[in-house]
């Protein structure tokens, strides 16, 4: 987001006057998170999260006006990255593509000029496969065990198993996967809090092991 620089005491307030990159973000984020609650009130599988904003290292290199914002100016430029994810393909193409218009929408209400690249994407995986979710579940069962499906927000880790194929001398097929988890406490994951009890990994590696050896 591409503002311009101004005294913040001698610069009268309003759109008018300001061309406040810093307000425009905090619109757009607000913007942002309006979408994704419409979205979700109608039941989509939908995650968006704001994870940089003006403190990527290479971002600052090519972008070095945003050294120049201070507690005394008006902030000449801004950025941030936003990271969406569904389990939907087609659902997250259609949605990317209304807040890539609604994001130079608002910049423009705050006369703030606006560039949107997209760093990377790939594609979802719907679901893991029946047969192995199927003995997992069985094996949770048997062992008596509380569970619940639910999908993997992350995109590495299975999607990317699932998303190969066997070799040319196998069935040229893609890789079966599925994964199981194990809470962590107060459901708290990427900190430095993460904690799961040796109780919890003592189950879920169970799990593991009888569902390795039922396959």
């Amino acid at each position: 987001l591409d503002g311009e620089a101004d005294h913040s005491g001698g610069t009268p307030m309003g759109i008018m006057y300001r061309r406040d990159a810093n307000l425009a973000g905090a619109r757009i984020a607000c913007a942002l998170d309006d979408l994704c609650d419409r979205y979700l009130s109608n039941g989509a599988d939908l995650v968006q999260t704001q994870g940089v904003l003006n403190s990527d290292r290479s971002l600052n290199v090519r972008n070095p006006l945003v050294y120049s914002s201070g507690l005394t100016k008006v902030s000449a430029q801004q950025y941030s990255e936003w990271d969406f994810r569904s389990n939907d393909d087609q659902f997250l193409k259609e949605y990317v593509s209304l807040a890539c218009k609604l994001i130079p929408e608002v910049a423009s209400r705050h006369r703030v000029g606006c560039r949107i690249e997209e760093i990377s994407t790939s594609a979802a995986l719907a679901e893991t496969n029946r047969q192995i979710l199927g003995v997992i579940q069985a094996v949770t069962e048997s062992l008596g065990y509380q569970s619940q499906c639910m999908p993997s927000g992350p995109g590495h880790d299975a999607a990317i198993v699932a998303s190969q194929k066997y070799s040319k001398a196998r069935s040229g097929l893609l890789i079966p996967v599925g994964m199981i988890f194990t809470p962590c406490r107060n459901g708290k994951s990427h900190d430095p809090s993460e904690y799961a009890t040796p109780s919890q990994i003592t189950k879920g590696a169970n799990v593991l092991a009888q569902t390795m050896y039922e396959l």
